[in-house]
């Protein structure tokens, strides 16, 4: 079975709009942290931060460019020879001694090396060597994100290297690696909402309403109380016991409703504040509002991702067995399978 070429265009262009839009809200967000002085305890923190935000950057933007250069040549190979790149380049004079992209050979086949490969690396996290390399040289955090990014970037070379034809033991290892995929996706925003240490967040929050009370005060004649009053009611939600599902649901419901009382807000102070003054405001809010859901809501976060736990690790069990069964048969016998 061959996805239609309009679902991969849709696909492609799917996960360039989710890239360019982390990419852009991770970055609103670096900026807005040192607006207020960040969460960092000390120089050595902040360093550690910015580190951090160059990594995952760089990385994020290598994903996106990766996928788009992807993109073009799978299209124009399909349906615009002349506008491939290997044409444009001058490696091929003539478009029509352009080949398709085939699994088998060529560069399908390389996307294929490379797709699995960052998928190997991605399950090296559990490893115990890995753990010994944090504790002595990388930063979980770092790593973390790297481990993230060969999870993203692996699944999309392997899309490239089926040329969207699924079908046999491709079908299976494929959407068993599309279901590692996305539950890595819960994962990452389950494990954003337990802090690194109840004790850093708390202090973290006293400082943070120490300068949400200063700034508050400096700007005492220019913002309406009424505004301030819905500012303090952005998303301060505390999860009751419930299943996995609706855990999710309710933190996810409790985002968007955070998110758009925001912009009420901040529609509110666009003519009382200046552009700055309005940022910083909304910065330290949004903050102070993280730290206070993410510590009151540490036990039931913390019981959510073991059980996230017990469902991914199988499932990327089985993805690697079926991805090794492919490869054999297809090495062995030189087929499609």
């Amino acid at each position: 079975m061959r996805l239609p070429i309009e679902l991969a265009i849709l696909a492609a262009t799917a996960m360039l709009l989710v890239f360019i839009g982390g990419l852009g809200s991770y970055y609103r967000r670096v900026i807005a942290q040192y607006r207020v002085g960040s969460v960092a305890t000390n120089d050595l923190d902040r360093r550690q931060e910015l580190i951090n935000w160059l990594f995952i950057g760089v990385l994020l933007a290598l994903a996106m460019a990766i996928t788009l250069l992807l993109t073009w040549e799978y299209l124009a190979i399909d349906r615009w020879p002349h506008l491939s790149l290997d044409v444009l380049l001058g490696l091929i004079p003539n478009p029509a001694h352009l080949r398709p992209l085939l699994p088998d050979r060529g560069l399908g086949e390389w996307l294929g090396y490379l797709g699995s490969a960052l998928m190997g690396i991605a399950l090296l996290y559990r490893t115990g060597w890995v753990h010994w390399l944090l504790r002595s040289r990388i930063s979980r955090k770092l790593w973390l994100d790297f481990h993230i990014f060969c999870g993203v970037l692996g699944p999309i070379l392997i899309t490239f290297h089926s040329t969207f034809r699924l079908g046999g033991l491709v079908a299976i290892s494929y959407w068993a690696m599309a279901l590692v995929f996305l539950s890595g996706l819960v994962g990452r925003y389950i494990y954003v909402q337990i802090p690194r240490g109840l004790a850093g967040q708390l202090l973290a929050r006293e400082e943070l309403e120490r300068r949400i009370q200063t700034l508050t005060r400096d700007l005492a004649g220019a913002i309406d109380e009424r505004a301030i009053a819905a500012l303090l009611k952005l998303q301060e939600v505390e999860l009751a016991e419930a299943g996995w599902w609706r855990t999710i649901i309710a933190l996810v419901a409790a985002d968007l409703r955070g998110w758009y009382h925001q912009q009420v807000v901040a529609l509110e102070l666009r003519h009382r504040l200046n552009r700055d003054q309005r940022r910083t405001l909304l910065a330290c809010y949004r903050e102070r509002r993280l730290l206070l859901r993410r510590s009151r809501n540490l036990v039931q976060s913390q019981r959510l991702l073991a059980g996230w736990s017990r469902l991914h690790h199988p499932m990327a069990a089985i993805m690697v067995s079926f991805a090794v069964l492919h490869v054999v048969v297809a090495l062995l016998f030189q087929v499609e399978n």
